[in-house]
């Protein structure tokens, strides 16, 4: 996608996900989630994962976009069963959970995979994780030499806001306002947004047609 463009269309789906959240939902993020209509506004789709915030998503969702707390153990496994059951465990006693990040990690896959080349994105999501060599390390605090070829400020915001484990200690993952009031978006009159009253500059019919096709 045109970084000109880009910006338009990032603001489109963070309304969305906005919404999502402020209804105390989570969603499944990626591009293949993303729809350009008729009227060229975008609009997040495929409501099938969909679930309430404070139920545990762990394993749901698309590998490769999930938060690194949704993938602590291959699906199946003894370690990922644990995990599963505690969550479930925890949910019944009362304890509060709030899984709305995990979709600002999504969010910050899907806008990679929208500028760069689905190895950069790789190597991006592998460094934001601190994986080496199949082994979990600490997380570098450099940014991986794709994020070079974004403007200075979405790459902070990414890099810096969303790809970054939720700890319960130290930096947290933005939330989505959080996102929308970063300094990549200064100038944005979200209410406009929201209300649809702001054209794309870039026409995204043809670029779903083709996509569409590719898919079947």
């Amino acid at each position: 996608m045109p970084l000109g463009a880009f910006a338009a269309v990032a603001a489109q789906v963070a309304v969305s996900v906005s919404v999502i959240h402020g209804h105390g939902c989570c969603h499944d993020l990626k591009l293949t989630n993303l729809l350009s209509m008729g009227d060229n506004i975008v609009r997040l789709g495929d409501l099938g994962t969909a679930g309430a915030s404070i139920s545990h998503n762990l394993g749901i969702g698309t590998r490769g976009h999930m938060a690194p707390e949704q993938c602590g153990g291959a699906p199946g496994s003894l370690r990922m069963a644990a995990r599963v059951a505690w969550a479930e465990l925890s949910e019944q006693l009362g304890v509060k959970h709030d899984y709305r990040p995990a979709d600002v990690w999504a969010l910050g896959v899907t806008w990679l995979s929208a500028l760069l080349p689905d190895e950069q994105v790789v190597e991006v999501i592998i460094a934001a994780r601190g994986v080496v060599g199949g082994h979990r390390k600490r997380r570098s605090r450099s940014m991986p030499a794709p994020l070079a070829r974004l403007p200075a400020d979405l790459a902070e915001l990414i890099w810096g806001g969303m790809l970054v484990p939720q700890r319960v200690f130290g930096k947290r993952r933005l939330t989505i306002e959080q996102v929308k009031a970063h300094t990549f978006f200064s100038g944005v009159d979200w209410r406009a947004v929201e209300a649809q009253e702001v054209p794309l500059p870039v026409d995204l019919r043809p670029q779903a047609a083709v996509a569409a096709i590719a898919c079947v």
